[in-house]
Protein backbone atom coordinates (compact mmCIF):
# COMPACT_ATOMS: atom_id res chain seq x y z
CA UNK A 1 0.00 0.00 0.00
CA UNK A 2 1.39 3.43 -0.96
CA UNK A 3 1.23 5.87 1.95
CA UNK A 4 0.02 9.45 1.65
CA UNK A 5 3.56 10.58 2.46
CA UNK A 6 4.98 8.54 -0.42
CA UNK A 7 2.44 10.15 -2.75
CA UNK A 8 3.86 13.56 -1.91
CA UNK A 9 0.97 14.70 0.29
CA UNK A 10 2.11 17.42 2.71
CA UNK A 11 1.47 17.44 6.44
CA UNK A 12 -1.13 20.22 6.04
CA UNK A 13 -2.94 18.27 3.35
CA UNK A 14 -2.96 15.15 5.53
CA UNK A 15 -4.34 17.20 8.44
CA UNK A 16 -7.07 18.68 6.24
CA UNK A 17 -7.96 15.23 4.89
CA UNK A 18 -8.13 13.74 8.38
CA UNK A 19 -10.07 16.73 9.71
CA UNK A 20 -12.60 16.54 6.87
CA UNK A 21 -13.12 12.81 7.42
CA UNK A 22 -13.55 13.36 11.17
CA UNK A 23 -16.02 16.21 10.57
CA UNK A 24 -18.13 14.06 8.25
CA UNK A 25 -18.02 11.19 10.76
CA UNK A 26 -19.23 13.45 13.59
CA UNK A 27 -21.98 15.01 11.45
CA UNK A 28 -23.13 11.55 10.29
CA UNK A 29 -23.36 10.06 13.78
CA UNK A 30 -26.94 9.74 15.09
CA UNK A 31 -25.78 11.00 18.48
CA UNK A 32 -24.80 14.31 16.87
CA UNK A 33 -27.75 14.62 14.49
CA UNK A 34 -30.39 13.73 17.07
CA UNK A 35 -28.91 16.10 19.65
CA UNK A 36 -28.97 18.96 17.16
CA UNK A 37 -32.49 18.09 15.98
CA UNK A 38 -33.74 17.92 19.57
CA UNK A 39 -32.36 21.40 20.28
CA UNK A 40 -33.95 22.83 17.12
CA UNK A 41 -37.32 21.12 17.68
CA UNK A 42 -37.72 22.04 21.36
CA UNK A 43 -40.53 24.65 21.55
CA UNK A 44 -39.30 28.20 22.16
CA UNK A 45 -42.72 29.83 22.01
CA UNK A 46 -45.41 30.48 24.59
CA UNK A 47 -48.63 28.66 23.80
CA UNK A 48 -51.60 31.09 23.78
CA UNK A 49 -54.41 30.18 26.17
CA UNK A 50 -56.84 29.72 23.26
CA UNK A 51 -54.66 26.83 22.07
CA UNK A 52 -54.83 24.73 25.21
CA UNK A 53 -57.90 22.82 24.01
CA UNK A 54 -55.97 21.92 20.87
CA UNK A 55 -52.97 20.44 22.69
CA UNK A 56 -53.95 16.84 21.89
CA UNK A 57 -52.62 16.27 18.36
CA UNK A 58 -54.90 13.25 17.92
CA UNK A 59 -58.02 15.42 18.05
CA UNK A 60 -59.45 17.69 15.35
CA UNK A 61 -58.31 21.31 15.35
CA UNK A 62 -60.12 23.41 17.93
CA UNK A 63 -60.30 26.36 15.52
CA UNK A 64 -61.94 26.69 12.15
CA UNK A 65 -58.82 27.70 10.21
CA UNK A 66 -56.01 25.25 9.45
CA UNK A 67 -52.93 26.64 7.71
CA UNK A 68 -50.59 24.14 6.06
CA UNK A 69 -47.08 25.22 5.08
CA UNK A 70 -45.74 23.31 2.10
CA UNK A 71 -42.18 21.99 2.10
CA UNK A 72 -40.90 20.91 -1.32
CA UNK A 73 -41.85 19.14 -4.50
CA UNK A 74 -39.78 17.39 -7.12
CA UNK A 75 -40.13 19.64 -10.16
CA UNK A 76 -38.31 17.06 -12.31
CA UNK A 77 -40.74 14.18 -11.80
CA UNK A 78 -42.69 13.86 -15.05
CA UNK A 79 -45.97 13.03 -13.39
CA UNK A 80 -49.15 14.75 -12.26
CA UNK A 81 -49.59 12.29 -9.41
CA UNK A 82 -49.25 14.35 -6.20
CA UNK A 83 -48.10 11.30 -4.24
CA UNK A 84 -45.07 11.12 -6.54
CA UNK A 85 -44.41 14.83 -6.97
CA UNK A 86 -44.65 16.03 -3.35
CA UNK A 87 -41.72 15.59 -1.00
CA UNK A 88 -42.25 13.28 1.96
CA UNK A 89 -42.43 16.28 4.30
CA UNK A 90 -45.09 18.04 2.19
CA UNK A 91 -47.14 14.85 2.01
CA UNK A 92 -46.97 14.23 5.76
CA UNK A 93 -47.97 17.82 6.54
CA UNK A 94 -50.96 17.59 4.20
CA UNK A 95 -52.13 14.26 5.62
CA UNK A 96 -51.74 15.61 9.15
CA UNK A 97 -53.89 18.62 8.26
CA UNK A 98 -56.57 16.28 6.90
CA UNK A 99 -56.57 14.40 10.21
CA UNK A 100 -57.23 17.70 12.04
CA UNK A 101 -60.19 18.63 9.86
CA UNK A 102 -63.39 18.89 11.88
CA UNK A 103 -65.58 18.67 8.79
CA UNK A 104 -66.16 22.42 8.69
CA UNK A 105 -62.60 23.75 8.81
CA UNK A 106 -61.22 26.12 6.19
CA UNK A 107 -57.83 24.84 5.02
CA UNK A 108 -55.22 27.19 3.59
CA UNK A 109 -52.47 25.51 1.57
CA UNK A 110 -49.45 27.80 1.42
CA UNK A 111 -46.83 27.19 -1.24
CA UNK A 112 -45.85 28.47 -4.65
CA UNK A 113 -42.72 27.52 -6.50
CA UNK A 114 -40.06 28.67 -8.91
CA UNK A 115 -41.70 26.87 -11.84
CA UNK A 116 -45.20 26.49 -13.26
CA UNK A 117 -45.72 23.49 -10.94
CA UNK A 118 -47.14 24.98 -7.75
CA UNK A 119 -46.78 23.21 -4.43
CA UNK A 120 -50.25 24.08 -3.12
CA UNK A 121 -51.88 22.75 -6.28
CA UNK A 122 -50.39 19.31 -5.64
CA UNK A 123 -51.32 19.35 -1.94
CA UNK A 124 -55.00 20.02 -2.61
CA UNK A 125 -55.79 16.63 -4.27
CA UNK A 126 -54.33 14.87 -1.21
CA UNK A 127 -56.84 16.67 1.03
CA UNK A 128 -59.67 15.87 -1.36
CA UNK A 129 -58.62 12.19 -1.33
CA UNK A 130 -58.93 12.33 2.45
CA UNK A 131 -62.51 13.60 2.26
CA UNK A 132 -62.03 17.37 2.49
CA UNK A 133 -64.42 19.16 0.13
CA UNK A 134 -62.74 21.44 -2.40
CA UNK A 135 -64.90 24.44 -1.43
CA UNK A 136 -63.14 24.51 1.96
CA UNK A 137 -59.64 24.62 0.46
CA UNK A 138 -57.88 27.91 -0.27
CA UNK A 139 -54.67 27.89 -2.32
CA UNK A 140 -51.74 30.26 -2.10
CA UNK A 141 -49.52 29.69 -5.14
CA UNK A 142 -47.47 32.89 -4.84
CA UNK A 143 -45.37 32.52 -1.69
CA UNK A 144 -41.82 31.19 -1.88
CA UNK A 145 -40.79 31.24 1.78
CA UNK A 146 -42.19 31.12 5.30
CA UNK A 147 -42.06 34.91 5.39
CA UNK A 148 -44.14 35.23 2.24
CA UNK A 149 -46.45 32.45 3.49
CA UNK A 150 -47.38 34.75 6.38
CA UNK A 151 -47.71 37.77 4.10
CA UNK A 152 -49.99 35.94 1.68
CA UNK A 153 -52.15 34.59 4.50
CA UNK A 154 -52.48 38.12 5.85
CA UNK A 155 -53.72 39.23 2.43
CA UNK A 156 -56.23 36.37 2.33
CA UNK A 157 -57.45 36.80 5.93
CA UNK A 158 -56.81 40.45 6.84
CA UNK A 159 -60.41 40.86 8.00
CA UNK A 160 -60.10 37.83 10.30
CA UNK A 161 -56.62 38.47 11.70
CA UNK A 162 -57.85 38.13 15.30
CA UNK A 163 -59.18 34.59 14.78
CA UNK A 164 -56.76 31.87 15.97
CA UNK A 165 -55.20 29.60 13.34
CA UNK A 166 -53.95 26.04 13.64
CA UNK A 167 -50.53 26.05 11.99
CA UNK A 168 -49.28 22.80 10.46
CA UNK A 169 -45.61 22.29 9.66
CA UNK A 170 -42.80 20.02 10.80
CA UNK A 171 -41.42 20.14 14.35
CA UNK A 172 -38.06 21.28 12.97
CA UNK A 173 -39.64 24.26 11.23
CA UNK A 174 -42.26 25.13 13.86
CA UNK A 175 -40.32 27.57 16.06
CA UNK A 176 -39.41 29.87 13.18
CA UNK A 177 -42.87 29.55 11.61
CA UNK A 178 -44.62 30.51 14.87
CA UNK A 179 -42.33 33.53 15.27
CA UNK A 180 -42.99 34.74 11.71
CA UNK A 181 -46.77 34.29 11.79
CA UNK A 182 -47.06 35.76 15.29
CA UNK A 183 -45.07 38.81 14.20
CA UNK A 184 -47.55 39.27 11.34
CA UNK A 185 -50.36 39.49 13.91
CA UNK A 186 -51.77 35.94 13.93
CA UNK A 187 -52.67 34.00 17.06
CA UNK A 188 -50.93 30.72 16.32
CA UNK A 189 -51.83 27.29 17.66
CA UNK A 190 -49.00 24.97 16.49
CA UNK A 191 -49.67 21.41 15.38
CA UNK A 192 -46.48 19.66 14.30
CA UNK A 193 -46.88 17.04 11.60
CA UNK A 194 -43.72 15.03 12.31
CA UNK A 195 -40.44 14.99 14.19
CA UNK A 196 -36.97 14.06 12.95
CA UNK A 197 -35.79 13.19 16.45
CA UNK A 198 -35.17 9.61 17.48
CA UNK A 199 -33.27 8.16 20.41
CA UNK A 200 -29.83 6.85 19.47
CA UNK A 201 -29.47 3.18 20.41
CA UNK A 202 -26.28 2.77 22.46
CA UNK A 203 -22.83 2.77 20.93
CA UNK A 204 -24.15 2.54 17.36
CA UNK A 205 -25.11 6.17 17.77
CA UNK A 206 -21.44 6.97 17.33
CA UNK A 207 -21.22 5.30 13.93
CA UNK A 208 -21.69 7.26 10.70
CA UNK A 209 -24.98 6.89 8.79
CA UNK A 210 -26.32 8.65 5.70
CA UNK A 211 -29.58 9.21 7.59
CA UNK A 212 -27.63 10.95 10.34
CA UNK A 213 -25.89 13.22 7.83
CA UNK A 214 -29.26 14.09 6.24
CA UNK A 215 -30.71 15.02 9.64
CA UNK A 216 -27.70 17.17 10.49
CA UNK A 217 -27.94 18.92 7.12
CA UNK A 218 -31.64 19.72 7.63
CA UNK A 219 -31.05 20.92 11.19
CA UNK A 220 -28.15 23.16 10.13
CA UNK A 221 -30.22 24.58 7.30
CA UNK A 222 -33.03 25.43 9.72
CA UNK A 223 -30.52 26.90 12.18
CA UNK A 224 -29.07 29.18 9.50
CA UNK A 225 -32.56 30.23 8.34
CA UNK A 226 -33.51 31.03 11.94
CA UNK A 227 -30.37 33.09 12.49
CA UNK A 228 -31.01 34.97 9.23
CA UNK A 229 -34.60 35.71 10.27
CA UNK A 230 -33.60 37.07 13.69
CA UNK A 231 -30.76 39.13 12.26
CA UNK A 232 -32.98 40.74 9.63
CA UNK A 233 -36.12 41.18 11.71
Amino acid sequence: MISLKARGVSGLQRALLFGSALFLWVCSAPLTSNTLVKVMESPRYALPSVCESNADLDLPAAHSTIVVLGADLDAYVKSDNPYRVLSRDSLIRTLHAASLDSGSSQLYLMGGGQTSRKLAEFMAPILIDQGVSSDRIVLDTLSLSTQTNAEQLFELRSSMISDPITLVTSSLHMNRAVDIFSERGFTVCPSASATLYSVSAGWVGLLPYIAGLNKTTLAFRELLATLKYHLLS
